[in-house]
């Protein structure tokens, strides 16, 4: 079990590329690419039309919508100044905020779906956030099966135990709808879980 990594720590990843120079591939050349693609699809299907990304990294995934959904309205937020920098340079046309999503003025912005991949699992304030969004909202959130130095908590590589866990963490607070995992291709023991849920 990791811990909580302050801006700096992310920044510097960020700037590095991350492992194996993961922030600096396409979208479509990263892990994530078919939960993402499971996003979009869940979001056309719905009728969304803008977005809040929280904890939005450098872009890659709002790079993908906006491939696929070039009218969305769109604000990402991150505390890494780094990752927003590179993420205005990837889409000039989207929104993006350097901000603690702890502190954040929700009502500050549009959205009618909330994404967050890859990110609840880094810090111990994620039921804070969850809670500052509007009720009846839907939540499509993304969280990996496997420990690392900046997670906080991790869930299970049985899909049984980690629809338990995950139940547990956020049932109280969100109407869950469906949890779905996804393979990593180069490494299918590894992969995110995919939580569809609407905020109580």
């Amino acid at each position: 079990m990791g811990k909580e990594l302050d801006s700096d720590f992310y920044n510097e990843v960020f700037k590095n590329g991350g492992s194996e120079g993961m922030y600096f591939l396409s979208y479509d050349q990263t892990p994530w690419v078919n939960v993402w693609n499971e996003i979009i699809d869940y979001i056309i299907d719905n009728g969304f039309t803008s977005v809040l990304d929280i904890g939005c990294g450098p872009g890659q995934f709002a790079d993908f919508l906006k491939t696929r959904m070039p009218d969305i309205k769109y604000t990402g937020i991150d505390f890494s100044q780094t990752a927003i920098d590179m993420a205005k340079e990837l889409i000039p046309s989207f929104d993006f905020i350097a901000t603690d999503a702890i502190t954040f003025n929700y009502s500050s912005v549009n959205y009618d779906v909330v994404v967050t991949t890859e990110f609840l699992e880094h810090i111990k304030g994620d039921l804070k956030i969850l809670n500052k969004i509007k009720r009846n909202t839907t939540i499509l959130a993304t969280q990996p099966n496997m420990d690392s130095d900046g997670h906080v908590r991790f869930y299970s590589k049985n899909i049984i135990t980690a629809e338990r866990q995950l139940i547990k963490r956020y049932g109280n607070i969100c109407n869950i709808n469906d949890i779905k995992y996804f393979p990593y291709e180069v490494n299918p023991t590894n992969g995110d879980y995919l939580i569809k849920m609407v905020k109580l």
